[in-house]
Order: C-alpha cells, then sequence, then structure tokens
C-alpha cells in the first residue's frame, strides 16, 4: 500500500515539474496587464465586455483566449473569438458585431465551434512559439486605417509555477510574423 501512494505521490510530482518546463523559458521584461491598466481603462474594459456579453477570463477558471479585432469604422464589422479549454471541451465562440458612432455593440452573429485535441494543442503550440506570454503589451505603431488585434489570454496553471497568469497584446493592423499568425490562426478555426 505504500508503495502505491509513494507512486502515486511521485508521478504527481513529476506531472508538476513536467507543466512548469512549458514555462521556464519566459523571462518578463514587462510588467504585466495588471500593474500597467489604470482604474478608468480597467473599468471600460469591463463595461465593453458587458456589452459584448463575454465574460472575465478569469472568472471561468479555466486556460482561455480572447481576441478583439475592432475595425477603425463603425460600420465596419468586428470579431470577438474565444477559445476556451476545460476539463471536458474545447469551445470556440466567434462573434461578429457592429459599433455605430453612438458606440453601442450590436452582435450580428455567434457562432460556437467545438475543437479537436490536436487543433488545441497546435494553437498552444503557436502561442508559445509568439511568445505571447512575455511581449511587451504595445508597441509605437498607430495608424487611421486598419483595426487593432488585441489577444488575451489567461492560464491558470502558470500560477504553480511562479508564472504570469493572465497577459493582454495589442497591435494595429499587426505585421506579418507570429504574433498576427497566432490571431489569424483563431479565424481558421472558426471557420
Amino acid at each position: 500500500m505504500r508503495l502505491i501512494i509513494a507512486i502515486v505521490f511521485a508521478s504527481m510530482l513529476c506531472a508538476c515539474q513536467t507543466n512548469c518546463e512549458k514555462y521556464s523559458s519566459e523571462v518578463y521584461i514587462e510588467p504585466s496587464l495588471e500593474e500597467t491598466m489604470s482604474p478608468e481603462s480597467k473599468a471600460n474594459f469591463l463595461k465593453n465586455l458587458e456589452r459584448w456579453e463575454e465574460p472575465r477570463l478569469e472568472e471561468l477558471g479555466y486556460e482561455s483566449y480572447r481576441l478583439f479585432v475592432l475595425r477603425a469604422f463603425p460600420e465596419d464589422t468586428n470579431h470577438i473569438i474565444r477559445v476556451e479549454k476545460n476539463a471536458l471541451e474545447i469551445k470556440l465562440i466567434h462573434k461578429n458585431s457592429i459599433s455605430p458612432f453612438d458606440t453601442t455593440m450590436t452582435i450580428i452573429n455567434e457562432k460556437v465551434n467545438f475543437l479537436s485535441i490536436e487543433q488545441w494543442e497546435k494553437f498552444e503550440k503557436m502561442v508559445y512559439e509568439a511568445n505571447f506570454w512575455t511581449l511587451p503589451i504595445e508597441v509605437n505603431r498607430m495608424g487611421f486605417d486598419g483595426s487593432s488585434w488585441d489577444l488575451e489570454g489567461f492560464r491558470p496553471d502558470a500560477a504553480k509555477c511562479g508564472k504570469r497568469t493572465h497577459h493582454g497584446v495589442s497591435r494595429w493592423s499587426p505585421e506579418k510574423g507570429a504574433y498576427r499568425d497566432l490571431c489569424e490562426e483563431l479565424f481558421k478555426l472558426s471557420e
């Protein structure tokens, strides 16, 4: 009986160490999203989530990512794509919306896809290849015509390893590269 308990304990210990390996190369130069958001910005963000009928990722309690693609002109279609992995399923929700000049948001379409573990693993690999968790929140690049691509992530298991659990990255019409590829993968998964 003691042998069985020892084996179970050792396997749990190894599993924890293995999980931390995927975070081991993360070095944070920039402050976290929570450290950089003013109380006003946080209040506006929470208000927008409510308008878009979106949960706070932290409230879901499991690994999830959300992409906002917000166009420069109000009559253009915006996209909100959230992918979440819980113990039972991997689900992707894609919402299209329009934002008239009165700053209300109208959801015009919502689609739900269920993903395979292979699709999730490919996406997760892209997250780490893009160094999402260590990217600066913003870079000094804006424009008049285009769109803002804002990717937010939450991974509660990283806390066990002393790593960042919540992060967000915002880019104006991102250039070709790993970050844009990661965001575009969410569009592909939503087809």
